[in-house]
């Protein structure tokens, strides 16, 4: 994790993600389990070629819920599908002191380009595809430790046990952060369709 231990990490399409130092009282919010809390936010900024610009946030809720949003969104080019407090990543947790986040993939609707997206079920290709770069390299890159099925690393059997997730230490913020970039950002600005 030597990038993140520097507070820089870069992902494709010339994108680096730099953690700040700012924190930002929540006084209401809906967390990704749709719930009703107060919280703060961690934010970071997002920063790509020809000026692109996004501040995202790990968000960790009273309630004890955490998730990863995005809170500013420029208003054009691909990035306009991704509005803010929209897409939401879920972090969870597993018993000791593991968490995991679910790797389903915003995509561009093909019938509706214009429309704002919508997360689904993406198999490795897909998520290699619509990040334009291996997207299980990049997360053991910020110390992701188990990556695959929910059914495999979960145990779950229910209607999302083939979506795939990665898990990491809780204290780990890179890991959710780089994972809602690689799943939410890339596939927009690549206007992935699947």
């Amino acid at each position: 994790m030597d990038e993140a231990s520097e507070g820089v990490v870069w992902c494709g399409k010339n994108l680096h993600v730099v953690a700040t130092d700012r924190l930002k009282a929540v006084p209401q919010g809906q967390t990704a389990t749709k719930s009703y809390s107060s919280g703060e936010y961690q934010l970071f900024e997002i920063m790509g070629s020809g000026g692109l610009y996004l501040e995202i946030a790990y968000a960790n809720w009273d309630n004890g819920d955490r998730d990863v949003r995005a809170t500013v969104v420029s208003e054009s080019g691909p990035l306009r599908r991704l509005e803010p407090n929209r897409l939401r990543l879920g972090i969870h947790n597993l018993s000791g002191n593991k968490s995991w986040v679910e790797l389903s993939q915003a995509r561009v609707q093909s019938n509706n380009p214009s429309q704002w997206s919508n997360s689904k079920m993406a198999t490795y290709d897909q998520l290699n595809i619509g990040a334009g770069l291996d997207v299980v390299n990049k997360l053991r890159e910020v110390s992701a430790q188990e990556i695959g099925s929910k059914a495999i690393i979960l145990g779950q059997t229910g209607t999302r046990k083939n979506y795939l997730c990665a898990t990491f230490e809780n204290e780990n913020q890179w890991c959710p952060i780089i994972a809602f970039v690689l799943t939410r950002i890339l596939p927009l600005l690549n206007e992935y369709t699947g």
